[in-house]
């Protein structure tokens, strides 16, 4: 049986207070700028959910007086922002078809269920130029099949980069790291530093799981 990774929905299970701090976490996450998650459907707007949050916290903060009815509007105000969230939610899930890392990217903890996709074989194979305008490269990697994310780390220093779990990260002390999700397997990067000696490694995500990593690229932009 093959998994697909999927936001998973046990936040409807937390108390009303976590449920808040699970939310906030979401929203911050997702409407902070340079964000995969900024033009969400039009229903679920980060300002209109924000309100609902508030209001969340709010009715938490007066149900303390144990006032009549304050149990009732902390049901009502987080049914308010559940709808907000599982919105959220299946947005998500449409930019990350299956990628654990844009899953958590969100503020959501993947959970999985039976697909049809098979696991990517092989490993990327990074190419870079350059647009010849400072700051600027072109990243590419051969195609992986269809219905594939891209995942490039652009850093100063890669030589700490390791595999934990699932996903790569680097531990390379002092380093600036760039990380790019996309379906396109071609990209642009733009504001990097100039003369500077950087180094990219890309792996594959479908929703069998991840690829292995290619190879470590060195590159400078003019």
């Amino acid at each position: 049986m093959i998994l697909v990774a999927k936001p998973s929905k046990d936040y409807k299970n937390l108390t009303a207070e976590k449920k808040i701090v699970f939310y906030q976490n979401n929203h911050d996450l997702m409407s902070e700028t340079g964000s995969q998650f900024l033009t969400p459907p039009a229903n679920y707007s980060y300002v209109a959910g924000q309100l609902k949050i508030t209001a969340l916290k709010n009715a938490v903060q007066t149900a303390l007086t144990k006032a009549k009815g304050t149990a009732d509007a902390v049901i009502l105000a987080a049914e308010a922002a559940e709808i907000y969230i599982d919105g959220w939610a299946a947005y998500t899930d449409s930019i990350a078809l299956g990628n654990v890392v844009i899953i958590a990217a969100a503020g959501f903890d993947p959970t999985v269920v039976e697909a049809g996709h098979t696991a990517i074989t092989g490993a990327p194979e990074v190419l870079v130029s350059n647009e010849n305008a400072e700051g600027v490269a072109v990243i590419e990697s051969r195609p992986l099949g269809d219905h594939v994310t891209y995942n490039f780390m652009v850093s100063t220093d890669l030589s700490g980069l390791k595999k934990l779990g699932d996903v790569f990260v680097n531990q390379s002390v002092g380093a600036t790291t760039y990380f790019m999700s996309s379906r396109q397997r071609r990209v642009v990067l733009t504001g990097m530093p100039s003369l500077t000696k950087l180094y990219v490694a890309c792996f594959t995500t479908n929703v069998a799981g991840n690829s292995n990593l290619s190879a470590i690229v060195a590159f400078s932009c003019k």
